[in-house]
């Protein structure tokens, strides 16, 4: 049987969609997950998504969404967005990115999500290295390892999930 995909996975993880201030960092167009949870019931005007990639943004600008175009390699998220999110998602970016960004965005994160809010992160299992993406190419392997050390420091509630399609997800909540 085969396992659901990354978005569905992420709904039924999550359960306080219906109230929810949700960041999408990385979104692209939203064919990646957030046109699903749209279709889902996900009110488009509780949702900011920030990609490196304009184009790709203006599909999501007009269906409500808020948007940003935002390279994270030169700016630092939280007092950018000004915002405490409920539910911050982050699916297939952290191999785009250095890892010294990696750590600021990680601290971005804990300093934007609310005390009771959910973090998603997702990452390829096997990152290839081929340049086909439009804003930035694949850079390195994530270590998810070490991810999850940092996370777990603050979060009381931790859920791994391997995908199907080489992909793993983490989902945290519940700030210390």
């Amino acid at each position: 049987m085969n396992k659901p995909l990354r978005p569905e996975t992420i709904w039924k993880l999550v359960d306080n969609w219906d109230t929810s201030e949700v960041l999408d960092c990385g979104s692209g167009d939203g064919h990646q997950g957030m046109q699903y949870y749209i279709d889902q019931g996900l009110e488009t005007g509780m949702v900011t998504a920030i990609d490196i990639d304009a184009n790709a943004l203006k599909v999501l600008h007009e269906k409500g969404i808020r948007t940003e175009c935002v390279d994270l390699e030169k700016i630092d998220l939280a007092p950018h967005l000004l915002s405490k999110y409920d539910i911050i998602l982050c699916c297939e970016v952290f191999e785009h990115l250095t890892w010294e960004t990696e750590k600021d965005l990680l601290d971005s994160f804990i300093r934007m999500l609310d005390r009771n809010g959910s973090l998603v992160l997702s990452f390829p299992i096997d990152v290839k290295m081929d340049g086909k993406f439009p804003g930035k190419p694949h850079i390195r392997q994530p270590n998810v390892i070490d991810i999850e050390k940092t996370l777990l420091e603050y979060f009381q509630n931790y859920t791994k999930v391997e995908m199907n399609y080489r992909t793993q997800l983490l989902l945290f909540s519940g700030r210390k």
